[in-house]
């Protein structure tokens, strides 16, 4: 059974911690320049409240954002308006037997016609993005092995920008960096 402690970030499968997409990207060297700074924290805390403000919104609950938030809320919802996601799942974890990695999917749904996974981010574009997006995809397969369309919601102060991912290279780069990770893993602890 899959559990994660929302605190350290720690997914667990049957009592056994499993690694995160997030920590596998790390291990790959994915997302190791973001600075160690004030402004860092402050605008990591930033993306915290919108994930946690967006969720609020597709839940259907009401929401109290701050006075830099009120702004990205009315750009996501226009974003909900003008795309109309149909959203299966918000904000649950996942976890797959065959990778042996855990994560959270901002959104699975369709939209378009077709299903999606959706990243939400506050930040600017990065080439991982993609790669993140394809682990994703790739922790919950969908049926007959059907990848879903990826995107990513970029929003801020000043509007959304949505980009689809279409780069086919990113689900074998994601489960290279599985496999070095679970290499480099297996060499430490002999497990």
């Amino acid at each position: 059974m899959l559990a994660i402690d929302h605190a350290s970030h720690v997914y667990t499968w049957n009592g056994r911690p499993v690694p995160s997409v997030t920590q596998i990207l790390d291990h790959g060297g994915y997302g190791a320049d973001i600075p160690n700074t004030v402004a860092a924290d402050v605008a990591c805390e930033f993306g915290d409240h919108v994930h946690t403000a967006t969720s609020l919104v597709d839940h259907k609950c009401c929401v109290v954002p701050r006075l830099r938030e009120i702004a990205v809320l009315r750009h996501y919802a226009t974003f909900l308006a003008s795309h109309r996601p149909a959203y299966t799942a918000i904000e649950q974890p996942v976890y797959s037997k065959r990778l042996r990695v855990a994560g959270t999917p901002d959104r699975y749904g369709w939209m378009f016609g077709h299903p999606f996974v959706l990243d939400i981010k506050t930040g600017a574009p990065s080439p991982f993005h993609g790669v993140q997006l394809a682990g994703y995809d790739l922790l919950d397969p969908m049926k007959g092995g059907r990848r879903r369309r990826r995107f990513v919601l970029y929003l801020d102060t000043s509007g959304y920008s949505l980009i689809e991912c279409s780069t086919v290279t990113d689900y074998n780069a994601f489960v290279s960096l599985v496999e070095d990770f679970h290499g480099t893993h297996h060499t430490r602890t002999g497990h």
